[in-house]
């Protein structure tokens, strides 16, 4: 008998700096296995109706997300958000990570 390896989920949530608010706009984020961010694993692009993110069917261990692409009225998030994902217990199944990330506007000039 072979043992099925665990895997969890992280999701992200983007929420508008001035209102609060999720944002539902287009944007995709990327997930890379290097702080440097040059081994992609994968990117997901958000769900336009809830506003988030998921990455699904990750094993333990260290991850970097990155935004890589967001909507005309939001500035990109340079940021990179470092998550370890850790063995809790044999009965948790999954492991859900729900991330808050504020967005900003984009300035314009007169």
């Amino acid at each position: 008998m072979k043992d099925m390896p665990i895997l969890k989920n992280i999701k992200l949530n983007k929420i508008d700096s001035k209102t609060k608010e999720l944002i539902k706009e287009k944007f995709v984020f990327g997930i890379y296995e290097d702080e440097e961010c040059n081994n992609l694993i994968k990117e997901v692009k958000s769900n336009k109706n809830d506003g988030y993110v998921v990455f699904d069917q990750l094993r333990y261990g260290k991850y970097y997300i990155k935004e890589k692409s967001t909507d005309n009225n939001h500035v990109l998030d340079e940021k990179i958000y470092t998550f370890e994902l850790k063995y809790k217990d044999q009965y948790t199944k999954e492991i859900v990570k729900d991330v808050e990330l504020q967005n900003y506007y984009k300035k314009g000039t007169l």
